[in-house]
């Protein structure tokens, strides 16, 4: 895992034509890279990354270990892109009881987010704050829910 952060730093320095898409990656609890200022592209990514300095694209998937729901977030210095097939899902399901109708912080990004990807399932609600910056996400377990007007 170290590696991973570790090398994606490195190629901080070369020129964006040269920096690789990556397929896969896994960000262990707290782990905190500069990333050189350009944004990179995932397929599939995993964790609570703190990344300084670049923006990044996600692709296909996100998932977020359940258990970290609500301590955890994520912190970009730049834009956070979600590509068109792009969803959010949880590694176990505690967060659906844990977060039930409570809204909870996924992560930030400074440069905004742009796309929303889809929900886990039909009882999760991801949404964008109003600040344009902050992913939310709410578990709306099964009940009845009245609207008054």
């Amino acid at each position: 895992m170290k590696g991973i952060v570790i090398g994606i730093a490195l190629m901080g320095a070369l020129s964006a034509a040269a920096r690789p898409q990556f397929t896969n990656a896994k960000f262990a609890p707290g782990t905190s890279a500069t990333l050189g200022g350009s944004s990179y592209a995932f397929a599939q990514l995993e964790g609570w990354p703190t990344l300084a300095g670049s923006g990044l694209t996600v692709m296909d998937g996100w998932t977020f270990p359940g258990e970290e729901v609500g301590v955890g977030a994520f912190s970009l210095g730049g834009k956070l892109t979600f590509g068109a097939t792009a969803e959010i899902s949880f590694a176990d399901a505690k967060p659906a009881k844990a977060f039930r109708g409570k809204w909870v912080t996924l992560g930030t990004a400074e440069g905004g987010i742009e796309g929303l990807p889809a929900s886990p399932s039909e009882r999760w609600t991801l949404a964008v704050d109003a600040d344009g910056k902050t992913l939310k996400a709410i578990y709306n377990g099964p009940g009845l829910i009245l609207l008054l007007r």
